[in-house]
């Protein structure tokens, strides 16, 4: 602490800020916390439901704040308020909220409220007499620990297993109790064995495979990305990072180094960063606050959880987000994880473009600048802390805000099921007036949303969200395709319902929007976005009323800010059970073009005219699976392929720049063929000069011919392609 104090800037500012609040604000501070305990139930402790255990668990924590800065000062000022919030715990009967209407003795509340004694009778260590703090030391153990050891890892008397409640529930119950069963060991007989039966249970925890009985999915996927919202990731961690180091420095057991996916997840945190002009914020797909409250430093605190990955992984990227968004430690585990030495190495190397496989979810940049553009898709589940918004996106553009989530709001406010956790508050399209099925959130999702194919090539980026599964009972088929050109987005849904109705497309934009017959405009932050309907046109367009939430730092609750916010609702006439719906969006300071909508049989699609070069998206409807004995062969203005989708680009002198083929075995014009393969795949055909840059996604290895030369004469290059996503520069 001193040697950081005295070497690190920011380090000695944010402790000084600490120290002064724990000598100064205690006084006054212990007269508003004793009217908070009275108010959530002291007289008859136990019966204050969810804001007395929220209390319980608060109290918990500053105690435990105390005992900290006791331990670093010497401060006696320090130790009596602390051992009043201990007695206070002590006099409480149960630390729990939500077990006793399950038949159960612990839950989330007892181990957070095990966490926070457990840290502040090892801070103390000698400080308090003897006597008292064995005594202390009984009532955790009792109270808070072995409630949960027995009742969710101990072998005779277990009555929870992996997938018990919420994804993040065993980690934060096991890490509490680990930092209560350290703190009190010595009390403990069965400590030895408690410590071995955590440490393999946490392994397990990170490899949890998903249950199919149960609609469970896997934890972490391979690339750290976690199957609830982002925010409960850092709740899932932020205890167990700390137990990490203990089992390293008091038992000498290197604990994190058993859990291989632990690198992976500092990439899963950076992808889920979306910087703004107004701050950096992080994408809030799922029960989650809008605003730059989601980096917040209260509650979940995900600043001391990248410090520890910052530290361990030596992350220069993730040092600089907390130092961008945290720029003093704040609290207990901020000062002890605060990596010494590490560079702030900033955003240059960051991955960029990323899929998500395990919760479905694309993330699409061109960096981390504060005017950088962000475009995120999810699939997934619905399922818990995952809403209904299987095939939603949010876009930001210039380090604007455009299209969004609304967040969420309180568990207990009617709005969180009615209509956060709604498809209504989502950017999807409802059928006949219908979103993904209420009862889900309790039974979860059978058939996952998935990221079926992408290619990321410099201002080219292509998704394909296979929204489907989550939507059983309304689409049969919801495939939502993304293509981001340069300064253009299009959107090209592909819709199969299992019966007639009208379709609605939704749209949740940040600032305000300007409509007219064809489109909207977007205005926010002084900048615009212009949207354009290409096919169909709707049939109307209306403003509605939705709400959107915004974080409130309050140090005992999660408290959210709900204002009314508009949206609107484009709605398309019903043509039978399937619909292509084409819809561009042209980001702030895109190039002004002419724009032609196209049309023709079984296909639509759009030109742009910009300068003395045109862009043209072309889809194919007949490539929707209708036709399934013979082949999808199309011609879509003298481009004959049989995918869904092609992207052609087309220079002054008419001669094609760049071309793009999406689930298609070949692409032709004029007679000459630019693309085949007996794979239909996704391709991405682009001039470097007097060379080829070829992109490319398979489903499988194979062989693909392509014309590099642009010579009709000369012959097509065979090349072997992998599996996956590939790139060869050709000719060159």
């Amino acid at each position: 602490m001193d040697r950081l104090a005295a070497s690190d800037a920011k380090f000695r500012g944010g402790w000084e800020r600490f120290d002064a609040r724990m000598r100064t604000e205690y006084p006054g501070r212990m007269v508003l916390l004793e009217e908070k305990r009275i108010e959530f139930g002291a007289s008859s402790p136990g019966s204050g439901g969810f804001s007395a255990a929220n209390f319980l668990r608060f109290m918990a924590l500053e105690a435990s704040r105390l005992a900290f800065h006791h331990r670093h000062t010497g401060s006696r000022e320090s130790v009596d308020p602390a051992l009043v919030l201990l007695g206070w715990l002590e006099a409480w009967p149960a630390w729990n909220a939500q077990a006793p209407k399950n038949g159960w003795r612990s839950d989330l509340w007892t181990a957070d409220c095990a966490a926070g004694m457990g840290l502040a009778l090892d801070q103390f260590a000698d400080a308090l007499p003897a006597d008292r703090s064995r005594q202390l030391r009984g009532v955790l153990l009792e109270r808070g620990v072995l409630p949960v050891l027995e009742e969710w890892i101990d072998p005779e008397r277990r009555i929870h297993a992996l997938d018990s409640m919420g994804h993040n529930w065993w980690s934060v119950c096991m890490a509490g109790a680990a930092i209560g069963l350290f703190a009190a060991a010595d009390e403990e007989p069965r400590a030895a064995e408690w410590f071995d039966l955590i440490a393999e249970g946490i392994i397990e925890f990170f490899a949890y495979p998903g249950n199919v009985l149960q609609n469970k999915q896997p934890n972490f996927g391979r690339g750290g990305d976690f199957i609830e919202s982002v925010g409960y990731l850092d709740y899932t961690l932020h205890n167990l990072v700390f137990v990490f180091e203990l089992y390293r420095e008091r038992l000498g057991r290197d604990l994190a180094a058993e859990i291989l996916i632990l690198p992976e997840i500092c990439d899963y945190y950076m992808a889920c960063v979306q910087p703004l002009k107004s701050g950096v914020q992080r994408l809030n797909f799922g029960d989650m606050g809008s605003g730059r409250e989601t980096v917040g430093a209260y509650n979940h605190n995900p600043a001391a959880v990248w410090l520890w990955l910052a530290g361990r992984f030596g992350r220069g990227d993730l040092f600089h987000l907390v130092k961008r968004t945290h720029p003093h430690p704040e609290d207990v585990f901020d000062f002890l994880f605060w990596p010494e030495g590490l560079e702030d190495a900033g955003f240059a190397d960051t991955p960029a473009d990323t899929v998500f496989e395990n919760i479905g979810v694309a993330v699409l940049r061109d960096g981390y600048a504060d005017d950088a553009t962000v475009l995120a898709v999810k699939t997934g589940e619905k399922w818990n802390h995952n809403q209904s918004d299987a095939g939603s996106y949010i876009l930001s553009a210039g380090g604007v805000e455009f299209f969004i989530d609304p967040g969420t709001t309180e568990y207990s406010s009617p709005l969180h099921r009615s209509y956060f956790k709604s498809s209504h508050a989502h950017n999807i399209v409802l059928h006949d007036g219908c979103g993904q099925a209420d009862d889900l959130d309790d039974l979860g999702t059978k058939f996952m949303g998935r990221i079926a194919s992408h290619i990321f090539a410099p201002g080219y980026k292509y998704v394909l969200a296979d929204a489907t599964g989550p939507w059983e009972g309304v689409y049969r088929r919801f495939y939502r395709h993304m293509l981001w050109l340069g300064d253009l987005v299009v959107m090209v849904d592909d819709l199969m319902a299992w019966r007639e109705g009208e379709w609605t497309a939704l749209f949740h934009h940040a600032g305000t929007a300007e409509v007219r017959t064809d489109g909207f405009t977007v205005r926010n932050g002084g900048l615009s976005l212009e949207a354009s309907f290409i096919d169909p046109l709707p049939v109307r367009l209306e403003t509605l009323t939705g709400h959107r939430s915004s974080m409130v730092p309050d140090e005992c609750k999660y408290r959210y800010k709900v204002e009314e916010q508009p949206y609107l609702a484009a709605h398309y006439a019903a043509s039978g059970v399937r619909a292509k719906i084409l819809t561009l969006f042209e980001l702030p300071g895109a190039v002004p073009g002419a724009l032609q909508r196209l049309k023709g049989e079984d296909w639509s699609g759009l030109r742009l005219t910009r300068g003395s070069g045109t862009i043209e998206v072309l889809c194919n409807h007949r490539a929707d699976g209708s036709v399934m004995h013979l082949n999808s062969d199309n011609v879509m203005e003298g481009i004959a392929t049989d995918g869904f989708l092609a992207v052609i680009q087309r220079d002054g002198c008419g001669e094609i720049t760049s071309a793009g083929a999406h689930n298609a075995s070949y692409l032709k014009t004029g007679g000459r063929t630019l693309f085949t393969s007996l794979l239909k795949s996704d391709v991405l055909l682009r001039r470097a000069g007097a060379a080829l840059e070829l992109h490319a996604n398979l489903t499988a290895p194979a062989w693909v011919n392509v014309a590099v030369s642009e010579d009709p004469a000369h012959a097509l290059t065979r090349v072997k392609l992998p599996s996956g996503s590939s790139f060869q520069l050709l000719g060159s």
